[in-house]
């Protein structure tokens, strides 16, 4: 087999480099509505955490400027993303002198999608979470030829599994930490 006809693995979507990282979902402007109608907004980040529990967290850093105020009842809106009213629950308002900000965290309540409706998708990259190690189909990475994709097939569908670059060495830490570890996959339709 020529290494030319051998396809390139498919990199991890989500930059993790150690087991139980938290995963970037979005970051710009975020704004925060308590029940009395203050609004709170500054730079953010949506983050999926796996422990203890799986969830959805943000977190907003601003200039000092407000009160105390309730940390139930909040809703979220994240302009750039058309996402408005999203239920949360603040768990940490912190702040510092140098330089002088507050930083507001807590917890996604509602479900989160950042593909508006009718959106058309011509592939969809996404990672699993503890998929095992496994010998399958040569890839290519580089100047190496590695046996590291599982294909499946559903209708007009294709599924690519790679395990990563540096599977042993994520595996020696995650048996040493315990937690999440992850396969970057691809899924597109079998004509492109």
């Amino acid at each position: 087999m020529l290494s030319s006809n051998i396809p390139s693995a498919n990199e991890p979507f989500h930059q993790a480099s150690h087991p139980n990282q938290d995963v970037t979902v979005f970051s710009g402007n975020i704004r925060i509505t308590y029940a009395d109608g203050l609004q709170v907004e500054g730079n953010g980040q949506l983050c999926f955490r796996w422990l203890p529990n799986p969830s959805l967290y943000f977190k907003v850093i601003r200039s000092w400027g407000f009160g105390i105020v309730d940390l139930d009842g909040i809703s979220l809106d994240i302009p750039e993303a058309n996402i408005i009213g999203l239920r949360g629950g603040i768990s940490s308002i912190s702040h510092s002198v140098r330089p002088p900000e507050i930083s507001i965290a807590g917890i996604v309540l509602d479900a989160v999608s950042l593909c508006g409706q009718g959106t058309t998708l011509t592939e969809l990259a996404f990672d699993i979470p503890n998929y095992h190690d496994y010998f399958g189909n040569p890839v290519r990475r580089g100047q190496s030829i590695e046996r590291r994709r599982l294909t499946l097939e559903a209708k007009d569908w294709l599924i690519e599994i790679n395990a990563t670059a540096d599977l042993s060495e994520r595996l020696k830490e995650l048996k040493s930490v315990g937690g999440i570890r992850h396969h970057p996959c691809r899924c597109n339709k079998k004509d492109g």
